[in-house]
């Protein structure tokens, strides 16, 4: 597969964030965004939320969906990257709650669901790629497959599987 010089510009305008440090996704935003010298307003207008979302989520007041998270991480160009023993850690742990609660299909649960099962907003982070799209930008490089929940639920499913 062949990537245009385009493709990699956008990879290298990425700042990428360790998720194993102790920052969290609100630290996160408050420091990209101060970062890039952008006001709450400016961040506000061009992710399509209110200044008020934005102000309560830095004050920790309340959370973004993972729809706004990806809205408020494509504008300041954040991405994460995590450590593949924690993501194993973490899915094997999500496959024992999922078994414990009765599910039967993993494919459909959400990354929110996910978060909220394991009590861990790092879920959050992971990138939902298009099954279209996924070999694509992995080929290209445009993505760190393993920083997708596309790959996290494929772990989560081998542990469930392992499970039984």
């Amino acid at each position: 597969m062949k990537c245009n010089n385009n493709q990699r510009s956008v990879k290298a305008a990425h700042n990428t964030y360790n998720m194993n440090t102790e920052m969290t996704l609100r630290e996160t935003v408050i420091l990209r965004r101060k970062e890039v010298n952008m006001t709450q307003l400016e961040l506000a207008e061009k992710t399509g939320l209110t200044q008020s979302q934005l102000s309560n989520f830095e004050a920790g007041k309340t959370s973004l969906s993972s729809d706004n998270l990806d809205k408020v991480f494509s504008v300041l160009n954040i991405k994460f990257s995590q450590n593949a023993e924690k993501l194993w850690d973490l899915s094997q742990l999500c496959a024992k709650k999922l078994k414990e609660k009765g599910v039967k299909d993993i494919s459909l649960i959400t990354r929110e669901e996910m978060a909220e099962l394991s009590g861990n907003e790092d879920i959050l982070l992971l990138q939902v790629i298009s099954e279209s799209l996924y070999d694509k930008y992995a080929a290209c490089k445009l993505i760190n497959e393993q920083n997708t929940y596309n790959y996290f639920i494929s772990l989560v499913k081998f542990q469930f599987a392992c499970l039984k």
